[in-house]
């Protein structure tokens, strides 16, 4: 062991090593599915959930290199789970260069000393999230024109998630179920299954507890 790291420094950078062998992963199976919608928002959302992961880890143990990288990565694979930024080469290229930098950053000793090239990188993740900013101007036409009681519940994700599918062609579709108390669990999973065979739920609302309703947007 590096005697400048401690044994929870150490354990998390052997933790960190294996979420960069998921991201490379991940990002390869990204590049192959970019054109497929719904595979694309799910490979998008699982690598930011690792850098997402990754960054407090290291920014509460002062792994500062590797947080201050994954930071930035973050604020693009952001606008990526939304729909904010297409995933073209240029882009890919960018989080790969990014996964490339935080395995670096993970043989150092942590220190304040940023990664090599850094400063470059970041620059180029900034400008990916400018876009990401300009693109998500606003989805409150979206939210207008749905029912009152769905458009209340609808967090910005969900909001980009069914712009972003409806940009693609698909139809959207507002689907109501009555199920009985005893059985609403049980049945809820299997009209969620049944209807994720042939397109995506992207949000969930459920009524009042004495008619057990459900609103699926789909």
């Amino acid at each position: 062991m590096d005697p400048s790291m401690d044994e929870e420094q150490s354990q998390f950078i052997a933790d960190a090593r294996e979420i960069v062998e998921r991201l490379y992963r991940d990002l390869g199976q990204l590049r192959s599915a970019r054109s497929q919608g719904p595979k694309r928002r799910e490979l998008a959302a699982r690598i930011f959930r690792l850098v997402h992961t990754m960054k407090g880890s290291a920014g509460s143990l002062g792994l500062k290199s590797v947080s201050q990288i994954a930071h930035h990565f973050e604020s693009v694979l952001d606008g990526g789970r939304l729909g904010r930024i297409e995933i073209t080469d240029p882009v890919l290229d960018a989080f790969e260069d990014a996964a490339d930098a935080i395995a670096r950053a993970l043989q150092s000793a942590p220190s304040d000393i940023a990664e090599p090239g850094a400063s470059k990188l970041i620059e180029r993740l900034n400008a990916l999230v400018v876009t990401s900013m300009q693109r998500g101007a606003s989805a409150g036409g979206l939210r207008a024109a749905l029912p009152p009681e769905i458009a209340r519940s609808l967090s910005e994700y969900d909001l980009q998630h069914t712009r972003e599918a409806v940009d693609e062609g698909a139809k959207l579709f507002i689907v109501s179920a009555t199920l009985a108390i005893e059985t609403f669990d049980q049945k809820f999973r299997e009209l969620t299954k049944l209807l994720g065979q042939s397109g995506e739920v992207i949000s969930t609302v459920t009524g009042e507890p004495a008619t057990a309703d459900a609103w699926l947007l789909y």
